[in-house]
């Protein structure tokens, strides 16, 4: 009984505990990567605009 009861406890532990570190890791490159890529991609298409259009 011992052994069923930890193997279920371990598993349950395990798996809740990867979920939440996958997850606040995912989340937290996911946010960097993407605000990242977003303010160069902003900037750069931003100033290559306003170039086109400044005489």
């Amino acid at each position: 009984m011992h052994v069923k009861s930890f193997a279920r406890n371990f598993a349950r532990n395990f798996v809740r505990d990867f979920a939440r570190d996958f997850l606040r890791d995912f989340a937290r490159d996911f946010a960097r990567d993407f605000l990242r890529d977003f303010a160069r991609d902003f900037v750069r298409d931003f100033l290559r605009d306003f170039e086109s259009v400044t005489p």
